[in-house]
């Protein structure tokens, strides 16, 4: 018998085993990437187009074309297509973030025949009703104002302008005229050129069978809206960092953003400097959170991350805090660079965020539905699963002198770009 008063050992997790996805292509070769599980219940297919935000002429076509195109079809026409989705208990999402744009659809295998006819439906004969358009925009629009009020929405807007560029694919944001402006025959175009059978990708993962394969192939496997034309763009960037403030009068908190331009993913330094920043401020638990929230109570939350993009990417710290206390605030984010820069990560803290993080990895991965969604995160890279098994190594076996140059080389205040929302 155990004994149970004593906690069992502590083994390190040196290998991730996973395995990349079986490919097969339909009819009009789309490629297909599988995770299956034969034991699970429901299908999640996400169909990825190569295109996002950042394709966009006009702004706020990508994703509105999206949004209005579960709003009808010519054969399940206004409220009917939605009907039909919640009936067989499905879920639809679409989203375009900068540099693709996704369809999801998770759905029960009893129920998989049944609403493939759907998904063939919203990319075949979309109806794009003026009348949808015409409340949509107006929906999107309130929203937008409302947001706009929100000195956390100015300051993250502000510091992607900044950093990528106002006028860039990337840094560029949509205004309330912009929403004035749309016209329906935009996101018509948009769509036609852009969301088509040879421009995506279809990740499938759940109980994936020759049957599942067969059904796919009878209601995706034709071509469709293969005459478009494709768009792409050039992100420029010009970066010089400054200090800009935006009163917002009547403010009780300021919202701060710092960020700069920061290394690709696959850069040398990035999974290390990934390990550095959750030290920084990547988690609960980190120097920013255990400062400025625990110590001094500036603030409910303080994090900072990085996000990377196909033609660019950004590292961005983010909080709100009390405007009597925005000064001391930028103070302590400067005081634990330096910090960083100065001394070494004791080997107590190291071990903990090492840890933090390969749980974190492990429970990301768990399952084919987690797997999937890391699969698609990649991808677009030019990424094979691999890439975590290889990255948690590197994690595990990155010192604390390497750490500290990276804080050197990254962690310099005076070369990011602040910005302070507030009264």
């Amino acid at each position: 018998m155990p004994d149970r008063l004593i906690a069992p050992a502590i083994k390190p997790i040196e290998k991730l085993r996973l395995v990349n996805p079986a490919i097969v292509s339909l009819s009009n070769e789309i490629h297909m990437y599988q995770f299956v599980n034969p034991l699970q219940s429901a299908l999640k297919i996400d169909i990825v187009f190569n295109t996002g935000t950042a394709s966009q002429a006009i702004p706020l076509t990508a994703n509105t074309a999206l949004r209005l195109l579960k709003e009808g079809t010519k054969s399940y026409p206004g409220n009917k297509f939605m009907s039909k989705i919640d009936y067989y208990g499905a879920f639809l999402n679409q989203n375009a973030s900068k540099d693709d744009s996704v369809v999801s659809l998770l759905v029960l295998k009893k129920n998989f025949n049944a609403t493939l006819p759907l998904l063939e439906s919203l990319f075949t004969e979309p109806t794009f009703s003026p009348d949808e358009f015409d409340q949509l925009r107006d929906i999107e629009r309130e929203d937008y104002i409302i947001q706009n009020e929100k000195p956390k929405h100015i300051a993250r807007k502000t510091i992607n302008e900044l950093v990528f560029g106002k006028e860039t694919p990337y840094g560029r944001s949509a205004n309330v005229t912009d929403y004035d402006n749309m016209q329906l025959e935009q996101l018509v175009d948009f769509f036609h050129d852009n969301y088509s059978s040879d421009n995506c990708k279809i990740i499938l993962s759940g109980p994936v069978d020759d049957k599942i394969l067969s059904i796919l192939d009878k209601h995706l496997g034709k071509p469709w809206n293969t005459n478009g034309k494709r768009t792409d763009f050039v992100q420029d960037s010009k970066f010089n960092p400054e200090l800009v403030h935006i009163v917002k009068d009547g403010a009780l908190q300021s919202a701060i953003q710092i960020g700069m331009p920061i290394m690709p993913r696959h850069h040398e330094d990035y999974i290390p400097f990934l390990l550095l920043n959750t030290v920084f401020g990547g988690y609960f638990g980190s120097r920013l959170m255990s400062n400025i929230r625990e110590d001094k109570g500036y603030t409910y939350g303080i994090h900072s991350q990085l996000s990377t993009f196909l033609k660019g990417s950004i590292f961005t710290i983010s909080t709100e805090a009390g405007t009597s206390v925005t000064n001391a605030t930028l103070q302590e984010i400067q005081y634990e660079m330096h910090q960083l820069q100065h001394e070494h990560i004791q080997s107590e803290e190291l071990n903990l965020v090492k840890n933090y993080l390969t749980g974190s990895y492990m429970r990301s991965l768990d399952g084919v539905y987690n797997q999937a969604e890391k699969f698609k995160s990649i991808h677009g890279f030019g990424l094979e699963m691999d890439y975590y098994e290889k990255s948690l190594h590197r994690i595990q076996h990155t010192q604390p002198d390497e750490l500290q140059s990276l804080a050197k080389k990254y962690l310099n205040y005076d070369a990011m770009t602040k910005v302070i929302v507030g009264a």
